[in-house]
């Protein structure tokens, strides 16, 4: 049907206008256009295109329409200005119908369709164009000023995005020339803004409209016409620069775009990443003159470290923030710079400083290096690009930067966040793109001749006999790129966190697009690899190391690891002709039978989505029958398509025993016959029929399908599963059910449960590859494929319509969706008229499932939303939309009532889901309307379940036009953005706010009536939230906000304290910010005694002051010159003071002879968001008279914390202490006897200029401190306990002088160790031994402190193991951050070491912060080692290796040596490293003994996960090796400790590898119980970690008696013993990585005999053997 306007009917119908639209002239019909009569003719014309005018203008009309009217009325205008008569011009160039089409353009832009708005933007332009210089003048001001007002003033217009188009259009077609449009914009700011702008000059006005175009950056829909406006007046700036050039140097001017820049990111730092994507690229091409003047204005000396006059790091907040945002814009500045080539580096060795040539920076890389560490993830990839982002793709690297990437990228593969690793890995694109490039350059220009690729060993080869810096950079880059490769397949090792292993196997996936691999199809290369730049040369990467490290990742329990093997392995198949394979069916075959078993075992689904993809492979080899030895199941087969049909039927007939298993003894199934894996074989099977993966390139070889009645079974199994698994999933409650046939089993619910799920999951993803597969059938009859289809849909409808588990029916859903596409897309009517079927059983399930009205309706809304995202655009969805309103809007009977059948709730979900589906976006836009119609009627329902489904639809509804999912209430204040939601598009919206809102005042204002409230108040408050929601983030329209604001005012009385507080932030939302003080000072002054009257009102002053603050919060900081100007009015400090003197004049009503403490709390709330603004006198009352005297009970607390906020937010400028006062307080406490308890509180007289958070912080610890020692109530204990580690821990930051960690505490260690034992007190203990401990080491050592040190050290080592809470490790973390001054104790070194060892162990720990504050305790280390004032952050992995660093320096000559030495052989053997460290003695499981416990796979359905899954215990290892390296040769002199050590490595370690050697023998000769490989033993987490630990300990002890002659053991014994041990572990096909490692250390102890038998022989005669073999 024709849309038809619902105005004037003056109007246009939609087909005139497009008849307009393509016939402009009929708009001269019956007008005489020769007439003599002129102005006849303009009026009548004139009269026509107000008609086509009035019908843009119209609300209410469809985007469509109004994009018919806008066309229509472009292509009149057009015709018009093209006539000859000037009169016909004139119509359409009159200043009416100009500022008529301009408004329709502002105010309908946001909600029509764009291109026909811009085409109208464009036409007015023409329009301005064409008229005569005086006229066009008067009609362009009347333009500016609309868009100025629109843009820059009105807040959160929806308008704004329109008005910076138009001004845009208006400068970049000189519409409008500059002088012109910034004389206009000045007199405007002047009058609108503020009277004291300086407009002198027109580069400040220019900077003034610049600041007010980028502020509208922080919004996402007006960030691009913001950023285009502001360049096209850069653009036009530059222009007339030069074009009135006076001589000036245009390098060292600031930019006119510069400071508001800057300004604008001070005020929204996310506005950054906009800076560098829209504005800088077309800025600084404008004039690259500049960028160099820009980035010295952002300190770029000063950020790299070159300004020696900088000062130290600021210690405020404010500073520190105003830093980072600095830090953050210069970098986005640098990679911008980069790439147009304004920055470029220059070697570490060619400069020592930052130079400026031919208007380029040159930078030195090491200054760019040292951010590749940083603590900041956003510095650290900033780093990265500026060393990768070449201005020539061609450029080699320098060494500097290679050795840097090569230091740095692992810590970068280890960062937990997923969007850095993303960000990571494009820029190791480029990285590979550049090498690629550079590597080809160097090549060519020494080996020119040489046109031949060569493998890279050859090519280092070749290179090694040429000298210069071309052949060295060369080589460098070969080094690379093959550490780089070998560096990520050890980051597969299976000890290796899973962020290592995800990036590796993606760095991995990258070499071989990049082309390095020859054996690499070139379909399957990178565009960029595939262009004229090749690598020079080639190296294998797919080889049987890196196959068997990806099989055994097939099943990591990750499911993005498991694809990524299989990715790889699967293009490893995909070789040229010719070229070997490196996995072969023997190799699969071997693994799948080991998989297989697995996963029997186990049932986990990781297992058998390893199995699947697995059996995947397999059917993609190719000739997959060319090798002799075969599996059972496919030693009948002879040609190579029947081999994969016959796995199929291998899959299919394992199906089905495991569906006759479940159906005569399920819990038998759970045990031994899990299904999920495979179904999923199957499903990737027919996932590679669906792709055509099969197909040969030979066209006469046949294609891979399958047989009619091989999908017939496989659609029998899938309905077989169904009844298998129906009466678990169909349960009310699933999560609990349990079939009575196996109540006697030993089996849990959560069991049966994982088994039934997720072999439906499995079935249900296997239907949709069925459907998915078919091909559509011709038209005519249904064909038996498709009757297929109508079976597999009726089954997928009736789980939908039964299931009760949610994972369940979203999984069926997705395949219900599936078949109701492929009839979609069928071209035969019978297959389409599924759809129809499908639909009306939908409505019939909607009543007879009425009953049921659990769990959103279960599948039910799947149904509709499945049936009509296949056809949205036809006739069924507006009648399905029809159907459900009349269901949901249908009468309920008390009967129905009664028995629960509720058809309302069922449809109401339906249509929730309807508008929350992407799909149907577009079709559901038209009802919207009807949705909050439909929400209005919901709402008022007596029946709670409708009233609650009408909320969900509520929500849906504004989820989808604001654009948001939040459903917490925000912590900071709420400030309406741009709003997503027209009240012009929705008028009924409107209506449905203000009867929610007259509905809730009438609740409010009828409380006397207790009956009536009881009644309604439930079903109002409700219907609340969403209201207040919408009305939080979009403004009403102008007419309509008084009378919201005053009816959102009443609801601040409301009974219920949620709905006091969420009106009152909804009310400050709606409060301007020129009329925030009258208002607070109108909503005080009410004469209420009501506390619920007085209570919401004070939130609503409260979240007033509040949102202001918080905009004075940022101009504080951003005292510049566009401080004045703000496009929002943002407050400063004469508001502050206007806002404290209308709060203030209320304290004696509101507090002082206010009864209520919770009221009063209120008001303390507001007065102390007052502090960083004024100085509070009256806080000296307070604090004496009220905080003293409060008793903690339940309403008194609020009260309390109320004024402890406020005083410790207090601050007095200008106040000093006293120097008898500061020795009285921090030097000597007198003790309880000596003072009354008065004493311990200021007097109101004393407090005279002094800042009271100090004084209230030093009072409060010496209560504390005397409560604890009298107090014996464990609770009460508890909570003096939690009061004062708190307190403590505000104080490490504290911004005052006096600080507690100068005071000398009553308690001590004693106290805490043997008093305070409780598990109530040990998380607060722990915190406050980091103070105690403090005061500890300043004292001499005597037995008993040593006692209570030892004693303090055990319960914060047992805190930190990681089987302990996050927040008991917390606690441990905070300690040591207050154990700063003590790291350098003289009379405790011992105890120091075991802190250090507790900093290790922070540094590994599973949760990302805690790894942060171990960073920072790291770099107070640091500093109080340099004696410096400063230490930069370091990301945690390098921290770590810095603070190895520390301790080798530190104790690699002290007594304390041996200890840490004892420890870390402990830590490397297994050992205790509790009694290394305190007993010097090492006692360590033998490795036989440890293989035992570690021999077998864990195989739990519902395994633990580790508790730790950052620690790589390889890692860890080496780390510890490295340690004792170079701690040992110290202690050679020291006798006992080095012998006992020696002795027990040596035994240790033969003994581990006797054991390690016998265990592969056993294995290598017993293939019927074990095949090692893939999935062996040696692939275990714990052995792995076993078997390494112990080379790396025979690598110790074989340097030590080469280069030492230390150890009683021999190096040939050692030697021997690890020949034997690799020769074993070859035969087992063990880890790679093992074999390589002991074959490293083998050779690296030969090279150590060579080396010292040719250093004797030297010393004996003269010259080595390597000069005697020359001769």
């Amino acid at each position: 049907m024709e849309d038809r306007p619902s105005s004037p009917s003056e109007s246009l119908t939609e087909e005139e206008l497009r008849a307009l639209s393509s016939d402009p002239n009929s708009l001269f019909a019956n007008v005489t256009t020769n007439s003599n009569d002129h102005s006849y003719v303009k009026m009548a014309v004139s009269s026509r295109l107000q008609k086509v005018l009035l019908t843009a203008r119209l609300t209410g009309i469809s985007p469509g329409y109004r994009a018919t009217a806008t066309n229509a009325l472009c292509a009149v205008v057009e015709k018009c200005l093209a006539s000859e008569h000037t009169y016909v011009q004139l119509s359409v160039q009159s200043a009416d119908f100009l500022t008529s089409s301009f408004d329709v353009f502002l105010q309908w832009c946001h909600a029509g369709k764009g291109k026909s708005m811009r085409q109208l933007l464009v036409t007015i332009g023409a329009c301005l164009r064409s008229m005569p210089n005086a006229q066009r003048e008067t009609s362009v001001d009347q333009i500016l000023s609309q868009s100025y007002e629109t843009a820059f003033r009105e807040k959160s217009s929806l308008q704004s995005k329109s008005a910076l188009q138009a001004l845009e259009l208006l400068v970049s077609k000189d519409i409008v020339t500059l002088q012109h449009l910034l004389n206009s914009f000045g007199q405007w700011a002047l009058l609108n803004i503020n009277e004291t702008l300086d407009i002198q000059s027109k580069e400040r006005t220019a900077e003034y409209l610049l600041f007010a175009s980028l502020q509208w950056l922080s919004s996402a829909d007006k960030a691009s016409a913001a950023a285009h406006v502001s360049i096209a007046i850069c653009k036009k700036m530059i222009m007339m620069e030069q074009t009135n050039g006076d001589g000036r140097d245009t390098e060292s001017e600031i930019p006119v775009w510069a400071q508001p820049a800057i300004a604008v990111a001070r005020r929204h730092p996310l506005t950054i990443p906009v800076f560098q994507n829209l504005v800088f690229p077309a800025v600084f091409k404008l004039s690259p003159s500049h960028v160099v003047t820009f980035l010295n204005l952002l300190r770029i000396k000063t950020h790299l470290g070159l300004d020696l006059c900088a000062g130290s790091c600021p210690s405020d907040s404010n500073s520190r923030i105003e830093e980072n945002i600095e830090m953050s814009l210069l970098f986005a500045a640098l990679l911008i710079a980069k790439e147009i080539g304004s920055i470029q580096e220059l070697d570490a060795g060619r400069s020592f400083g930052i130079h400026t040539q031919s208007g380029s920076i040159l930078i030195p890389e090491n200054y760019i290096t040292k951010f590749m560490s940083d603590a900041s993830a956003s510095t650290r990839l900033a780093g990265l690009s500026l060393l990768i982002s070449p201005v020539s793709v061609t450029r080699p690297f320098t060494i500097v930067t290679l050795k840097c990437l090569q230091k740095t990228l692992p810590c970068f593969h280890v960062d937990p966040d997923a969007r850095f690793r993303g960000e990571l890995l494009s820029l190791t694109r480029k990285l590979f793109d550049r090498l690629r490039a550079a590597t080809f350059a160097l090549k060519r220009n020494f080996l020119a001749r040489s046109a031949k690729v060569l493998a890279l060993d050859q090519l280092e080869q070749e290179l090694q006999g040429i000298n210069g810096d071309e052949s060295c950079r060369l080589q460098a880059h070969l080094k690379f790129v093959r550490w780089y490769y070998k560096f990520v397949l050890d980051d597969l090792r299976p000890t290796a966190p899973y962020q290592r292993r995800i990036c590796a196997l993606k760095v991995i996936l990258i070499l071989l697009k990049s082309g390095l691999d020859s054996s690499v199809p070139l379909a399957n290369l990178s565009k960029q690899a595939q262009g004229q730049i090749q690598w020079p040369f080639t190296m294998k990467l797919i080889d049987t190391t890196l196959v068997e490290l990806l099989l055994n990742l097939l099943i990591d329990p990750y499911d993005d690891i498991r694809y990524s093997a299989a990715t790889i392995l699967a293009s490893a198949m995909e070789r040229p002709a010719g070229q070997p394979q490196c996995i072969t069916a023997d190799k699969l075959q071997t693994f799948l039978a080991q998989a297989e078993t697995l996963m029997l075992r186990s049932g986990r689904a990781d297992h058998a989505d390893g199995v699947a993809r697995t059996y995947a492979l397999l059917t993609n080899l190719p000739n997959i029958l060319s090798t002799p030895k075969r599996t059972e199941s496919l030693s009948n087969l002879v040609p190579w398509s029947n081999a994969r049909t016959a796995i199929l039927e291998r899959l299919s007939d394992s199906l089905k025993r495991s569906i006759r298993a479940a159906k005569s003894d399920l819990a038998n199934a759970v045990d031994a016959f899990p299904m999920h894996g495979l179904l999923s074989s199957l499903r990737y099977i027919v996932d590679q029929v669906s792709s055509s993966a099969f197909k040969s390139d030979d066209p006469q070889a046949p294609c891979f399908t399958m047989t009619r009645e091989l999908q017939l079974g496989i659609v029998s199994s899938l309905e077989d599963v169904w009844h298998c698994v129906h009466d678990v999933l169909c349960s009310d409650a699933p999560e609990g059910h349990m079939p009575e046939d196996i109540e006697d089993a030993d089996l849990d619910t959560k069991s049966i449960l994982s088994f039934c799920w997720r072999a439906l999951k499995e079935a249900s993803l296997l239907l949709r590859a069925l459907v998915d597969c078919k091909a559509p059938s011709a038209p005519g009859s249904a064909s038996k494929e498709e009757e297929d289809l109508l079976r597999l849909g009726d089954l997928c409808f009736q789980q939908l319509v039964e299931l009760r588990h949610r994972g369940a029916f979203s999984a069926v859903a997705q395949a219900f969706g599936a078949c109701c596409a492929r009839c979609s897309n069928s071209a035969d009517p019978v297959v389409q008229g599924y759809l129809d079927i499908w639909y009306k059983r939908a409505l019939v399930a909607i009543r007879d499932q009425a009953s049921v009205v659990t769990r959103r309706s279960a599948g039910i809304p799947s149904l509709i939303t499945g049936v009509l995202s296949a056809d949205p655009t036809g006739a069924r969805f507006a009648n399905a939309i029809v159907d459900l309103e009349l269901v949901a809007r249908a009468k309920t009977t008390s009967s129905k009532i009664n028995q629960g059948e509720l058809v309302q709730v069922h449809a109401l979900n339906c249509l929730k889901d309807i508008f929350r589906t992407a799909k149907l976006g577009q079709s559901s836009e038209h009802y919207v309307e009807m949705g909050f119609d439909l929400v209005s009627h919901c709402l008022n329902a007596d029946i709670w379940a409708i009233r609650n489904c009408g909320l969900m639809l509520f929500r849906a509804l504004t989820d989808r036009l604001l654009g948001t999912h939040e459903s917490q209430v925000p912590d900071e204040p709420v400030i309406s953005q741009s709003p997503r939601i027209s009240f012009d598009k929705y008028p009924k919206l409107l209506g449905i706010i203000l009867a929610s809102l007259n509905a809730g005042r009438i609740l409010v204002d009828s409380r006397e009536n207790a009956a009536f409230a009881i009644e309604q108040q439930q079903r109002t408050a409700e219907g609340m939230f969403p209201v207040l929601y919408i009305l939080q983030r979009t403004l009403p329209p102008k007419e309509k906000v008084e009378e919201i604001q005053n009816l959102v005012l009443s609801l601040t009385a409301s009974t219920h304290w949620v709905v006091r507080d969420m009106a009152s932030r909804t009310f400050a939302a709606l409060v301007t910010h020129t009329d925030a003080t009258a208002t607070v000072r109108c909503i005080l002054e009410s004469s209420s005694s009501n506390r619920n009257v007085i209570h919401g009102r004070l939130l609503a002053t409260k979240y007033i002051v509040r949102a202001r603050h918080h905009a004075n919060a940022i101009d504080s900081r951003c005292k510049d010159e566009f401080y004045t100007f703000n496009k929002v009015g943002y407050s400063d400090r004469s508001e502050a003071a206007d806002l404290f003197r209308t709060v203030n004049d209320s304290f004696p009503r509101l507090y002082q002879q206010n009864p209520c403490p919770i009221t009063k709390a209120a008001f303390v709330d507001i007065m102390s968001l007052f502090a960083p603004f004024e100085d509070l006198a009256y806080v000296r009352m307070l604090f004496p008279d009220d905080l003293r005297q409060l008793q903690a009970t339940r309403t008194n607390v609020l009260l309390k914390k109320s004024i402890e906020s406020l005083v410790q937010k207090y601050q007095y400028n200008g106040w000093t202490i006293s120097t008898q006062v500061k020795t009285r307080e921090v030097g000597h406490y007198p003790g309880p006897n000596d003072v009354h308890d008065d004493e311990l509180w200021p007097t109101s007289t004393s407090w005279s200029g002094t800042q009271l958070s100090p004084w209230m912080d030093l009072a409060k610890f010496r209560y504390y401190e005397d409560q604890l020692a009298s107090v014996t109530n464990p609770s009460k204990r508890s909570e003096l306990l939690k009061s004062l580690s708190e307190l403590l821990v505000l104080t490490r930051g504290a911004r005052y002088s006096i600080s507690l960690n100068g005071m000398e505490p009553r308690l001590n260690l004693t106290f805490f160790n043997e008093s305070v034992t409780g598990p109530l007190s040990e998380e607060s203990v722990l915190r406050l031994y980091g103070f105690y401990l403090n005061n500890e080491l300043t004292k001499p050592t005597t037995e008993s402190s040593e006692k209570q040190l030892h004693i303090a050290y055990c319960r914060l080592r047992n805190a930190l193991s990681d089987n302990k809470p996050y927040s008991t490790r917390l606690a441990v973390a905070e300690a040591l951050l207050l154990f700063r001054h003590s790291w350098f104790s003289s009379h405790h070194p011992g105890f120091e070491l075991k802190m250090h060892l507790l900093v290790q162990d922070l540094l590994t720990d599973d949760e990302e912060d805690l790894r942060a504050m171990g960073s920072s305790i790291v770099a107070q280390i640091l500093v109080a080692e340099k004696d410096s004032t400063t230490e930069s952050l370091q990301v945690p992995s390098v921290a770590k290796e810095l603070h190895c660093n520390y301790l080798i320096r530190t104790y690699g000559h002290t007594e304390e040596c041996g200890a840490l030495v004892l420890y870390l052989v402990a830590k490397l053997t297994g050992g205790d490293t509790s009694v290394a460290l305190f007993l010097s003695q090492l006692e360590c499981p033998s490795v036989g003994s440890r293989l035992n416990q570690t021999f077998s796979r864990r195989i739990a359905l519902f395994d633990q996960e580790d508790q730790n899954l950052y620690k790589d215990q390889t890692s860890e290892h080496a780390d510890h090796a490295r340690m004792i390296e170079a701690l040992v040769p110290t202690l050679w002199n020291q006798g006992e400790i080095a012998v006992t050590l020696l002795q027990h490595m040596s035994a240790w370690v033969m003994e581990g590898l006797r054991s390690f050697t016998a265990s592969l023998e056993h294995h290598a000769d017993n293939s019927r119980l074990f095949v090692e490989g893939p999935l062996g033993w040696t692939y275990h987490k714990e052995n792995f970690a076993l078997a390494y630990s112990m080379v790396r300990v025979a690598r110790l002890l074989l340097m030590w008696r080469v280069k030492f002659r230390k150890g009683s053991i021999k190096a040939s014994a050692i030697k021997t013993a690890l020949f034997e041990f690799l020769s074993a572990a070859e035969r087992s096909n063990a880890h790679p990585h093992l074999l390589q490692s002991a074959r490293a250390t083998i050779l690296e102890g030969c090279k150590l005999t060579l080396s010292t038998i040719d250093q004797r022989v030297k010393e004996i005669l003269g010259r080595g053997l390597v000069e005697f073999g020359s001769q």
